[in-house]
């Protein structure tokens, strides 16, 4: 029972929530408490929504719309409407029940219709609904006006006497006309025009988003500037028009669109349009004795958002997962660019093993020039820096020469060219320039080529299919080749010698001067460097593989109290994006993972469990041990710790990027080189030039996870992972 009674309140507070845009919990319940400022019209609403929820459930609607309240908000509205507009009387609840159970069919079929073309429905159910019953209403003579509405004075004086009076007075005519307005239509959007509903309205604006709130205001200032340019003033304040600029800068500045300085550029130009649009729409309507609520917000949203699926401005983006905050949407999306901006959708590496020193680079100083500026070449040195052994007069005196070339990615040998020799040191053969070559195709257009191969040394024939690290031939001198050397090339088409291509290439290591490591993700090798790919352990990478199906029981405490248990399980969507899911608790957290590395994306969820945790610490992990090596990433500030600073500073994130967190792992102990049972590593978690906010040790063992201590937020945690 507690199952379905639990997830049904829950829908009824998202719903209020639905209305402004948000999922958060505390700005819900300012929203429901608002519009009980007249007790008829919040009664009214919340019986209706009872009401839609309550077949939603029977009819057993899809679970993840019902519990976000995405069919509930608009039936709220007709029942606030309603409320609002018509008596109590003891017809009155027939018409709650059937307009709620309309309004859901409605919403149901406009999802379906909006759905298919990726748009939002947005308040359209509402307004289906409400002008039916408006129609239907000014013929039944048992449902009468609600003339309590009117005389706001009477109400405010019986609910407080003179003092609420003049508190209401010193609010409305001390402050300006715009900043009293902005408040009272908030108010209006739940059906009550008045200052106290809309306080806690913007407490609740103010609570689920800094951004919304700034937003609705620019949007609401725009519009008041607009209207009283185009004379139209009085319509501003009387008409209940104002709440529309307020959801269009919102939803359009934030929740449909990324929030950053193009989003907030746009918002003068679209209020704009909401105002010839929205005066245009209250003169047809009135003329069919309708009020046109919140017409011109759903029209100028979806005619926007079509717009914005075709242009190409640098800057605007379109929200690809709903957060229901713009905080969220924002961060996120400035964390997705600083990690995976030069991040190919194709995972291309270095095609060699060991430690290999890049000779040439893009733009080399030898012959990667035009055309063929985005190449490079690579050689074998030794502590000396050079490429041979003394004398090194013949091809069989210099390291590289026939040691193993490897291909970069899966693919196809989509051709190969062979029998050329090798040149004698100095000489090269300008007529056969690439010398043997071998090129492989890994997409459509995406190939590379690897050139001065040895003759005679491939593993393979044309059209065979080869995986990433495969050895498929060894490298020569033959060609443009004065000594030997790895030429490599990315390209879009399958000729020998095309036109280069600037990609990054994943995964590889830099070994710095002191012996030590640095990991790149993704990234150009430069002139001067020495490369490596990324070798895997056999442990880790068992460890880190997170199968589809696998299950994970874990083992979580705080401060040492009693241990509470836990079960996730490795799941994949249907676009087989893998994650790993607490039935307990709810809670998600998106990874993805190659070969050699495993990291998270994403989590939605509870802040406080342990798979929060575990979601931060494994944040970014590579399937290999290097002593010292230091793993460096970037995480969203909306996994940061909120406080009151935070949401300060959030007001101005639009147009100032904010610091979000690193993460720094450090592997600093192995127990056996050669056979590997457990690997210790350090992870810190803050901004930089700061204490850390996580920091904590991780004990890897084979098909094991272990965090002794995790210092996080004032409190100790410990969590233990088996995975099966």
């Amino acid at each position: 029972m507690t199952n379905k009674v639990i997830p049904f309140f829950k829908s009824l507070i998202n719903s209020y929530g639905q209305v402004l845009f948000t999922n958060n919990k505390y700005a819900s319940l300012f929203i429901l408490i608002a519009t009980f400022f007249d007790p008829q019209t919040g009664f009214s609403g919340l019986l209706a929504l009872i009401v839609a929820q309550l077949f939603a459930f029977i009819l057993d609607l899809p679970k993840h719309l019902t519990h976000s309240g995405l069919f509930g908000f608009n039936a709220l509205l007709v029942g606030l409407g309603l409320g609002n507009f018509y008596q109590f009387s003891n017809w009155f609840p027939f018409w709650i029940i059937g307009s709620a159970f309309l309004c859901l069919i409605v919403s149901v079929w406009v999802y379906n219709l909006f759905s298919q073309k990726g748009l939002p429905f947005l308040s359209l159910p509402f307004l289906i609904t409400f002008w039916i019953v408006e129609l239907a209403a000014n013929k039944n003579i048992y449902l009468l006006p609600n003339t309590d509405s009117i005389y706001l004075l009477n109400r405010l004086f019986d609910a407080g006497g003179q003092t609420l009076l003049n508190s209401v007075y010193t609010f409305k005519y001390h402050f300006p006309e715009l900043v009293s307005g902005f408040i009272s239509d908030l108010g209006s959007l739940f059906f009550q025009r008045n200052i106290l509903a809309g306080i806690p309205l913007a407490i609740a604006l103010i609570i689920s988003s800094r951004i919304s709130f700034l937003l609705a205001v620019i949007g609401y200032s725009f519009g008041y500037i607009i209207s009283t340019a185009l004379g139209v003033e009085h319509l501003f304040f009387t008409t209940g028009i104002g709440f529309n600029f307020i959801l269009i800068s919102i939803a359009l500045g934030g929740f449909f669109v990324v929030p950053d300085k193009v989003a907030l550029f746009t918002l003068p130009f679209i209020a704009l349009i909401t105002s010839f649009l929205g005066f245009g729409l209250i003169s047809f309507f009135q003329k069919l004795d309708l009020m046109v609520y919140s017409l011109p917000f759903t029209v100028v949203v979806w005619m926007i958002l079509v717009m914005y699926r075709y242009t190409k401005i640098k800057g605007l983006n379109l929200v690809t997962i709903q957060q229901y905050s713009p905080e969220k949407h924002l961060f996120d999306f400035q964390n997705y660019i600083t990690r995976f901006s030069n991040v190919m959708p194709i995972p291309v590496s270095l095609p060699i093993w060991g430690e290999w020193f890049v000779s040439q680079a893009h733009d080399g100083n030898i012959t990667h020039k035009g055309d063929w500026k985005e190449a490079w070449d690579f050689v074998l040195i030794d502590n000396e820096k050079r490429t041979y052994k003394l004398p090194g007069a013949s091809v069989e005196d210099y390291y590289c020469y026939n040691k193993p070339v490897v291909s970069p990615a899966d693919g196809y040998i989509e051709n190969i060219i062979d029998g050329i020799t090798d040149n004698a040191i100095g000489d090269t053969d300008l007529n056969k320039n690439w010398g043997n070559s071998i090129i492989i195709k890994h997409a459509f257009g995406l190939y590379t080529q690897l050139s001065h191969i040895k003759s005679g040394s491939y593993y393979n024939y044309i059209g065979d299919y080869v995986r990433a690290g495969q050895i498929i031939a060894t490298c020569g001198s033959s060609g443009r080749s004065p000594e030997p050397h790895l030429h490599f090339q990315v390209q879009t088409t399958p000729h020998l010698g095309s036109k280069t291509i600037s990609y990054s290439l994943s995964n590889y290591l830099i070994k710095l001067s002191n012996n030590q490591f640095k990991y790149v993700a993704s990234g150009i090798p430069k002139m001067g460097e020495l490369v490596s790919r990324l070798q895997t352990n056999l442990m880790l990478s068992t460890t880190f593989s997170f199968e589809v199906g696998t299950k994970i029981s874990s083992k979580f405490s705080i401060n040492s109290q009693k241990t509470e248990e836990f079960t996730w399980f490795v799941l994949a969507n249907e676009n087989d994006k893998k994650y790993i899911w607490c039935e307990k608790t709810d809670s998600f957290a998106w990874f993805e993972k190659s070969d050699c590395v495993t990291f998270f994306t994403s989590f939605t969820g509870d802040k406080n469990g342990p798979l929060y945790l575990l979601f931060l610490s494994l944040y970014r992990v590579i399937h290999g041990y290097y002593s010292q090596i230091n793993i460096v990433d970037d995480i969203s500030r909306s996994y940061l710790p909120y406080s009151t600073q935070n949401w300060i500073k959030e007001f101005i994130a639009p147009i100032l990027k904010l610091k979000g967190l690193k993460y720094s792992s450090t592997h600093f102990e192995i127990d056996s080189e050669l056979k590997t049972t457990k690997v210790i590593k350090f992870i810190r978690i803050g901004v930089l030039g700061r204490q850390p906010i996580l920091s904590t040790e991780m004990i890897v063992g084979v098909n094991k996870i272990s965090f002794p201590k995790i210092n996080f937020k004032k409190n100790q945690y410990a969590l233990v992972c088996d995975i099966y």
